[in-house]
């Protein structure tokens, strides 16, 4: 990557994790999915499926890392007014209409 794009990601994740507040982010952590047999304090997954961890929030350096899904869809495809957390590649993938090339978890793993 150039100089500029890492400058731009930078900010981008330096001004994402500014605009929300620690209140948000435990908010919308407790509407991820808990995981049987795992502390839910730690580790959840997102509706597709992909384990996320607590402490990963905004980390594009990670596969467990996640972004606040601002625009959820149910199974029924009709908007959820709560916010949800989302792998941040499937925030990636979802936010170019690819739905299909969701990361999802097999075992403790995302793919």
């Amino acid at each position: 990557m150039n100089t500029a794009v890492n400058k731009y990601e930078n900010r981008r994740k330096t001004e994402s994790k500014i605009l929300v507040s620690r209140d948000m982010i435990e908010k919308v952590w407790e509407n991820g999915r808990i995981i049987n047999g795992h502390d839910p304090n730690r580790y959840r997954q997102d509706d597709c499926g992909a384990w996320i961890i607590r402490d990963r929030y905004g980390s594009k350096d990670s596969s467990y890392g996640w972004e606040i899904d601002k625009n959820p869809e149910n199974k029924n495809g009709s908007s959820n007014s709560k916010l949800k957390p989302i792998q941040w590649e499937n925030k990636e993938f979802k936010n170019i209409g690819m739905n299909n090339g969701m990361v999802k978890a097999v075992g403790p793993k995302n793919i």
